[in-house]
């Protein structure tokens, strides 16, 4: 029977889940050379929580006893985020403990170039009375083509001001979905988010940039009212939109939105245009600021109005 290692990780998997980036975990017996790798990719799946100690461990079983050299690696990356030359691993239970600030969590603060680093999405602030759709972008650029993989995009709404409830978005509630050539997005014939690969349950980004631009009918959504921004009582959606995709690992991205209803129209005169003072499109593409492409600009500020 050998050795049970547990690898400790600071602070409860509801904290860690929403800034974790996927990590190796690579063993090496200093006396025989071996090294054995266990992917973290999941921390809902892949760890266990000890709520009263505001832990979560990742644990592997059995080890031979002996001597080892571990490192944790940001796997987007490659580079590590804790490392121990020489650990003993003996008795029947061992724990490495991976401190708050070594955490591969970390390193989204930082921007690092990761695949998919610049998969976003966004939405209007508000909405003009007539304008019957919600208009929705996702948007990723700076990706090689062929190198991600799209599981899932899935939007889900909010009946309750406080948020943190979530229902799916129902089937029908989609009205027109345009990929980056401008054609429509369908599967069996009607409105889809994803044009799965032929046989496969994902799509692979064939382009760069890739987007969608996502109408739905905005009757299907609940009006919520209350505090937002600087009013006091105002309505407005509220709706979540979280996206999964894969290179060699899955990950995920999650955005959360409101958008103010207008009980009216904007006002407007014959020849009269409302612009924006500053707005990057994307024409601008440089490491510190890009924008969208003209179509969805273009969808977007009629939506607002």
């Amino acid at each position: 029977m050998g050795t049970n290692l547990k690898i400790v990780f600071g602070g409860n998997i509801r904290e860690i889940e929403p800034f974790w980036l996927p990590v190796i975990i690579e063993l090496r017996c200093l006396s025989t050379g071996d090294v054995q790798r266990f992917a973290v990719e999941d921390p809902a799946s892949d760890l266990t929580e000890d709520a009263q100690l505001c832990i979560a461990v990742f644990q592997i079983s059995d080890l031979t006893e002996g001597n080892y050299e571990i490192a944790i690696m940001d796997s987007h990356l490659g580079r590590r985020v804790a490392h121990e030359p020489q650990l003993a691993v003996n008795g029947a239970e061992v724990e490495f403990k991976v401190l708050r600030d070594e955490r591969g969590l970390t390193s989204s603060m930082f921007q690092p170039n990761t695949f998919a680093m610049d998969f976003v999405a966004d939405a209007p602030y508000r909405l003009q009375k007539s304008y019957p759709y919600l208009p929705i972008v996702i948007y990723l650029k700076d990706v090689e083509p062929g190198e991600i993989k799209v599981l899932t995009i899935k939007i889900a709404i909010s009946r309750h001001t406080k948020g943190g409830v979530y229902e799916s978005l129902p089937d029908d509630a989609i009205f027109r979905v345009t990929d980056q050539h401008g054609e429509q997005v369908l599967q069996n014939g009607q409105p889809a988010v994803l044009r799965f690969d032929a046989g496969k349950d994902y799509e692979t980004v064939t382009t760069d940039p890739w987007y969608r631009l996502v109408l739905l009918h905005r009757d299907r959504f609940p009006i919520l009212q209350g505090k937002h921004l600087a009013y006091d009582n105002i309505a407005y959606l509220q709706y979540r939109l979280k996206v999964r995709y894969k290179r060699f690992f899955k990950d995920s991205k999650r955005f959360v939105f409101r958008t103010i209803v207008s009980d009216s129209d904007l006002p407007r005169i014959e020849g009269w245009y409302y612009g924006d003072t500053h707005y990057h499109s994307n024409f601008t593409d440089n490491p510190y600021e890009y924008g969208g492409p003209l179509p969805v600009t273009a969808e977007v500020a009629a939506a607002i109005g």
